[in-house]
């Protein structure tokens, strides 16, 4: 095998990762100078861009570097592509890399590199290295081609599963097949962080039997405690059968082990045990080798724990939903009922109040005249919130269209309320033009909606504050906008204060009254006429409602 056979090899297997086409260079930084060693694809293949990358590599392709993606214009990447560096170590000294294989490729720039892709490069650009560290004593070393390929496949197939238990028993059973290991184990870390626990072994034969439930201490003298307490990989290796520790006493001929840490995000979350039969039987590639599989499994463990996690939620969010539309249900249920058991009697007071209002029955004495007001008054409010209530147990349809003058229209509601205001000390300010169009719709449930906004202003408002009524023409529509100085409302509660119900004060000891259904049938309302509302708000400063109303007939459009 000699460097373009590697260099293939590598460029082979990134392709079945990430599943493109690559334009490919392979450059060498030795003594930190940049020399070429193989191109592959256009414009790569173009000597005189080659010249213009070279210029401009040696800042990025220096030793120790990781992999990384290079977004810089000044490479004049082609077709909106980027560029990927896989640094590779081709020759070591005792403490620094001095000589790097620098492989780069190109990907369509909308292309999504995802974390277990990104995983993947990092372990082809190990296992290049591997191969490249190899090189002058390939007779001796399997064949670093394998191993590669052996990472790429698995880790195609460990990012791709989900269940734990099932997850572990293919990872062993095809790593101790995939290597002709005697005995492969899995241990996992307690969430207490004090025990490992063999959670699933295999043989090279297949998975072996159900194991004792064994656990160890991590950080004691066997080489898997130890390898989990320091996060560094170790081997084993002797002819002599007690110098060996003894983590699975089924395997009572090994002579060889190797353990390598599971690592997730710099944290340790287990470790492969693998023994072998054969003394001196492992190396120092091998070891890189599996340290890339273990790592590949912790993330396919930890994904696997998040996906579970996230099915539990999704069940429990399911329960609460399927809960919420039967609570749902209910609620419209009780709701119809008791405002169909109030209609009668509310339609028989405010009737005998009008009697009595009119002097039909008798003269009334001053005194009896205050009291009487007060009782019409709070009965028209409470047949109000029935009549809101009989509306939203449906969606709002306009049944009788008309021509609606805003002029006629405001001033009616604002009479309705003008004796409230007065006791509070507030004013009304109106500023309607005086050739406003006509705006068709149901009068009845305009009128209803704007008096639920007025009423609510008032509500809100401070004593002796000022509301203030403006109309005005936008292209096809009217808009009617109604200010308050009252107490306002917070951000995060402006998209709530329309949902039927909603308090933006919700406590038991709230300061204002009210269901909380105004806002929701005054949304109901002005949907139905085809238009939209809006709200602008400062706390502590007072609120703006904001109506638009389109010039179209909505009893039309519901029909059409």
């Amino acid at each position: 095998m000699n460097f373009q056979a590697i260099f293939e090899e590598s460029i082979r297997s990134i392709t079945s990762l990430l599943n493109v086409s690559l334009e490919t260079l392979s450059w060498a930084v030795i003594n930190n100078t940049v020399d070429l060693i193989h191109a592959q694809g256009s414009p790569f293949t173009d000597i005189t861009y080659q010249e213009h990358l070279k210029q401009h590599l040696p800042g990025i392709l220096q030793p120790g570097n990781k992999p990384q993606i290079i977004h810089n214009n000044g490479f004049d990447l082609p077709n909106n592509h980027i560029l990927i560096c896989l640094p590779c170590r081709c020759c070591e000294s005792k403490h620094t890399p001095q000589h790097m294989v620098n492989l780069l490729f190109t990907i369509p720039q909308d292309a999504e590199i995802t974390t277990s892709q990104w995983e993947g490069l990092k372990s082809i650009s190990t296992l290049t290295s591997i191969a490249l560290l190899n090189f002058p004593r390939q007779e001796k070393c399997p064949p670093s081609e394998t191993y590669l390929q052996a990472v790429v496949d698995m880790g195609a197939q460990i990012t791709g599963l989900i269940d734990r238990e099932d997850a572990l028993l293919q990872i062993v059973t095809q790593i101790a097949k995939a290597f002709n290991y005697d005995y492969v184990g899995i241990f996992l870390v307690s969430d207490d962080g004090e025990y490992a626990t063999l959670e699933a072994t295999s043989t090279k034969e297949g998975p072996m039997p159900q194991q004792q439930y064994y656990q160890l201490r991590i950080g004691e003298q066997c080489i898997v405690g130890h390898v989990i307490g320091t996060g560094e990989a170790e081997v084993t290796q002797t002819d002599n059968r007690t110098l060996i520790s003894k983590t699975v006493c089924a395997l009572p001929d090994t002579r060889s082990e190797m353990a390598v840490p599971m690592r997730h995000r710099g944290q340790i979350v287990g470790a492969l045990d693998i023994q072998s039969k054969r003394p001196q039987a492992f190396d120092g590639a091998e070891m890189i080798t599996l340290q890339a599989i273990a790592d590949q499994t912790a993330n396919a463990l930890i994904n696997a724990r998040l996906l579970s996690r996230l099915r539990t939620q999704t069940l429990e969010l399911q329960w609460a939903y399927e809960e919420a539309q039967h609570l749902n249900v209910v609620r419209n249920q009780m709701l119809q009922n008791v405002s169909h058991e109030l209609r009668t009697p509310l339609g028989l007071i405010l009737g005998y109040t009008e009697m009595l209002k009119t002097g039909a029955i008798g003269p009334l004495t001053p005194q009896q005249a205050d009291i009487l007001r007060i009782i019409h008054s709070r009965t028209c409010s409470l047949n109000r919130m029935v009549q809101g209530l009989t509306t939203l147990q449906g969606k709002v349809q306009i049944e009788n269209s008309t021509a609606i003058s805003l002029k006629s229209l405001i001033p009616q509601v604002i009479q309705e309320f003008k004796k409230t205001a007065q006791r509070q000390g507030i004013q009304f300010y109106l500023e309607i033009p005086p050739h406003m169009p006509l705006i068709p719709g149901d009068i009845e449930r305009l009128h209803l909606a704007m008096s639920h906004l007025v009423e609510n202003a008032i509500k809100f408002s401070p004593k002796g504050g000022t509301i203030i009524i403006r109309s005005w023409m936008e292209k096809d529509e009217v808009v009617i906008a109604i200010s308050d100085q009252g107490i306002g409302i917070p951000d995060g509660q402006l998209t709530h204060i329309f949902e039927p119900f909603y308090q933006v004060d919700g406590s038991s000891k709230r300061r204002y009254g009210g269901m909380g259904i105004g806002l929701a049938l005054v949304w109901e309302i002005v949907e139905a006429h085809r238009g939209y509302i809006e709200v602008e708000s400062e706390p502590e400063i007072g609120s703006t409602f904001i109506v638009h109303l389109p010039l179209i007939n909505p009893l039309k459009e519901q029909q059409d």
